[in-house]
């Protein structure tokens, strides 16, 4: 009976030893990556990021006055869209969410040519390429992007 009893201490202790190991791990995979999620809400990448907002960065030459006038196009776009969102999360009716994509899909529209009427040809045509029709400037696709299109993209 001795020997058992050694045997289950033994077994008990090797199990709590997995135990305590398994939650320093989880402990470890969850601090990692709640501090991931704050990096990326600070560095401005989190929730309705929109992909025209890398503009500034990304289109060459853009003089002072361009970048003011879209960052002010920009501003505007996005708490009218805002609104949208908010209003489109307070219903059920799918007939009332659909109108309202309808009207957020239009202010998109309406948001790209005005920001395309700031730029110069040259920018234009990069703008298009790179930064239009949800792409995010840089070249990379975003998620509104049909599924066929996506393919080989990353």
């Amino acid at each position: 009976m001795g020997t058992e009893t050694t045997g289950s201490k033994t077994i008990g202790k090797a199990l709590r030893m997995k135990l305590i190991k398994t939650i320093i791990i989880a402990a470890i995979i969850i601090l990692t990556g709640s501090s991931g999620n704050e990096a990326l809400a600070q560095s401005g990448r989190g929730k309705h990021k929109q992909g025209n907002s890398d503009i500034l960065h990304s289109i060459p030459d853009l003089t002072e006055a361009q970048r003011s006038s879209i960052k002010i196009i920009q501003n505007k776009h996005q708490k009218e869209l805002e609104l949208l969102r908010k209003e489109k999360r307070s219903t059920t009716d799918e007939k009332v969410k659909a109108r309202i994509k309808i009207e957020m899909d239009a202010k998109k529209k309406k948001n790209i040519i005005e920001i395309k009427k700031q730029l110069t040809p040259d920018q234009e045509k990069y703008y298009d390429k790179n930064c239009a029709h949800g792409n995010n400037c840089n070249g990379n696709h975003g998620m509104h992007m049909k599924k066929q299109d996506r393919k080989g993209k990353f």
